[in-house]
């Protein structure tokens, strides 16, 4: 839904911003814009597969939020490593990606 308010947004950004008459309605460009910029800019951002997967603790499916999944073992190379993980339920594989940022000394 805010992904189309956001197209619609821009495609009016591109109207010459007047007042014109249609019938016996005025419409005013620059408070049409304005208000459509107060609806978007309070519509929440919906969250990212990666968003919703990470406050699981990737302890669920991104997508159906089912906890049957499955994690394979993990690959590395130099400092990056990943594993594919599968969901049972509705059959969705991901990747889960790490990379080195930082070391402890022991």
């Amino acid at each position: 839904m805010k992904a189309l308010l956001k197209e619609l947004q821009f495609a009016l950004n591109g109207i010459p911003r007047t007042k014109y008459y249609y019938g016996n309605d005025e419409t005013d460009t620059y408070k049409l814009v304005a208000k459509l910029d107060a609806i978007v800019s309070q519509l929440p951002d919906k969250p990212t597969p990666f968003q919703i997967y990470s406050e699981t603790m990737g302890n669920k499916c991104p997508l159906c939020n089912s906890e049957h999944i499955i994690a394979h073992p993990f690959n590395a190379d130099n400092l990056d490593a990943w594993r594919d993980v599968e969901c049972e339920e509705c059959e969705e594989t991901w990747r889960e990606m790490f990379t080195m940022t930082n070391i402890d000394i022991l």
